[in-house]
């Protein structure tokens, strides 16, 4: 480990993946080029469901003063975060799992089994989307937008945060769904788990206190949506209680451990197409 910390075969390891995946990014995106109409048309469409879901939000306050104590301009923080996580997994992990789902049931997999390169990198980082981009940006901005209307006394450590949580989400859905999708390998015909996995995510964009008992518990530690939007959002406004983060980085290193026991024992069992 002389000249540095990490070892130079480790260094040259993951520049090697990092140029890669710039390489992936670069063929997505001239892929994504050449059918300029649909990006355009699914751009457009991502707002319009973002409009259905505020929509949704005024009618049902148009009935109630608040949703487990919380008021229309926090349950509006929610969505705004819980769309932004969406488009995220969307930008970055869904179409991957969907091609990934394919690979099994076409019996492909095989070639990427042969590739040089660590199996479960090239399916979970092969492809991007880019439709999402426009409407990350306008989250972005309407989420500042909303917390200076709650006159929230924002500081680095309330950013930092939120940002830990909302990443360390990410990666705990990631491999939750990543786990759901390697079941392709006995279950051949599993069809649209995208619509389970937007369902998940849906749910987050109600506070987790709406569930009692047992429920709340399921949703916070076995699958955890309070960590797609509610405890981010709670990290924003002060009213977070610290011990969630080191539950959330629990709970990553937890789903990430049995991912990676899962694929293993999935590859371990796997009939390839030339078998």
């Amino acid at each position: 480990m002389a000249g540095g910390l990490i070892p130079p075969s480790v260094t040259k390891n993951m520049k090697r993946y990092l140029k890669l995946y710039c390489h992936f990014f670069k063929n997505c995106w001239m892929r994504e080029l050449e059918f300029r109409l649909n990006l355009i048309i699914w751009t457009v469409m991502d707002f319009v469901f973002f409009a259905m879901v505020i929509i949704s939000v005024e009618l049902i306050f148009g009935q109630v003063s608040s949703i487990a104590g919380w008021r229309r301009e926090e349950v509006l923080l929610l969505a705004c975060v819980t769309g932004l996580f969406n488009d995220f997994l969307w930008t970055f992990v869904h179409l991957n799992l969907l091609f990934f789902s394919d690979l099994i049931r076409q019996g492909n997999l095989d070639f990427v089994l042969l590739k040089p390169v660590n199996s479960r990198f090239l399916v979970s980082a092969r492809y991007f989307e880019f439709d999402h981009w426009l409407r990350i940006i306008f989250l972005s901005f309407l989420l500042v937008k909303l917390l200076g209307g709650l006159s929230a006394e924002l500081t680095m450590f309330s950013w930092l945060n939120f940002l830990l949580l909302f990443f360390l989400g990410i990666f705990i859905f990631y491999n939750l769904y990543f786990m759901m999708t390697t079941t392709n390998f006995w279950f051949i015909r599993i069809f649209n788990l995208e619509d389970l996995f937007d369902s998940l995510t849906a749910v987050g964009r109600a506070p987790v206190y709406v569930f009692k008992g047992g429920a709340r518990l399921f949703f916070i530690y076995i699958i955890p949506v309070a960590f797609i939007a509610t405890f981010p959002v709670q990290a924003l406004l002060g009213r977070l209680d610290l011990r969630m983060i080191l539950v959330a980085i629990v709970l990553a290193l937890t789903f990430f451990y049995l991912s990676q026991k899962f694929w293993n024992f999935a590859l371990r069992h796997y009939s390839s197409a030339s078998s």
